[in-house]
């Protein structure tokens, strides 16, 4: 067992009491005050943060004010806008649901191969100068899924 007290330091708080007594009084409760920041709204380009007012010195807790404030969205894969509730992405999105269903986004293997698959592929090989073009929805799928089984062993 190792002691945590420390001599000759009498009426100062230790360094190490806990970890986590050390990691909530100066990590967690700060970091919190940059990263945790309650959301107005859908992240788009720009986000909408609510203003928060701090109740104490060790910022455990805080009320949240009236105000909000607009920030550039760095940290979402939505910076594009393909998430929010109205605009051109969205109105473009319910529209080709209308026409083309929910699976169009689906695997091939789970929902087969539509026309727009082959209009995408098509315009996407004309683009890069290539005779065809194979597209994947989603990247994770297409590393870990659909490359191996594209690219011959002795290539690497």
């Amino acid at each position: 067992v190792v002691s945590t007290q420390s001599t000759g330091n009498e009426g100062f708080p230790p360094l190490y009491h806990e970890f986590e007594s050390f990691y909530h009084r100066n990590v967690y409760h700060r970091g919190s005050k940059l990263t945790a920041a309650p959301l107005a709204g859908v992240p788009g380009a720009e986000i909408d943060i609510i203003d928060r007012q701090w109740s104490d010195a060790s910022l455990s807790s805080f009320k949240l004010s009236e105000k909000k404030r607009r920030f550039l969205n760095v940290g979402s894969y939505n910076y594009l806008g393909f998430a929010e509730n109205d605009g051109y992405c969205s109105n473009q999105t319910i529209k080709e649901i209308g026409r083309n269903g929910c699976g169009v986004s689906s695997p091939r293997k789970e929902l087969g191969t539509l026309e727009i698959h082959q209009q995408l592929e098509t315009r996407v090989a004309q683009f890069v100068g290539k005779e065809s073009a194979l597209v994947f929805g989603m990247g994770f799928a297409t590393n870990s899924l659909n490359l191996p089984a594209l690219v011959d062993e002795a290539a690497y």
